[in-house]
């Protein structure tokens, strides 16, 4: 599970890529447990399906699935529940990036620009990578 993967090694990524702007950002960093009463909010900010799928882990548990059949027929359960509250094993995590690089391709497609953003302490050096 996630979770448990971030409680054994709390960094994670995030990727924000944008195919018609030929352009991507890529964050990394350490993330924190957010508080009880954050992630609920956070959670009800959430469209029905991102609040269904949650529950739908919560009612598959780890165990191996028959099959996209079973997947769909449980969205489709916790989408007519529409649960206000999050299920017992919701958690919500912040990152706090370190990294950050961004890339770009130029509108003749040639050769990409990237660009990378380390924070050591609260300082922020920039420096240029090949793509």
């Amino acid at each position: 599970m996630k979770t448990a993967d971030l409680a054994a090694n709390p960094r994670a990524a995030a990727v924000f890529h944008w195919p018609a702007l030929l352009r991507q950002v890529t964050l990394h960093g350490p993330v924190t447990e957010l508080p009880p009463d954050e992630a609920r909010g956070l959670y009800a900010q959430r469209s029905p399906n991102l609040r269904a799928v949650a529950w739908v882990y919560e009612e598959l548990g780890g165990r191996a699935l028959t099959g996209p059949d079973e997947v769909r027929a449980a969205f489709d359960r916790q989408l007519r529940r529409d649960p206000a509250e999050p299920p017992p094993s919701w958690v919500a995590y912040a990152l706090r990036p370190d990294r950050v690089e961004a890339w770009w391709l130029p509108a003749d497609a040639g050769v990409a620009t990237r660009v990378r953003f380390d924070r050591d302490g609260g300082e922020w050096a920039r420096r240029y990578v090949l793509p």
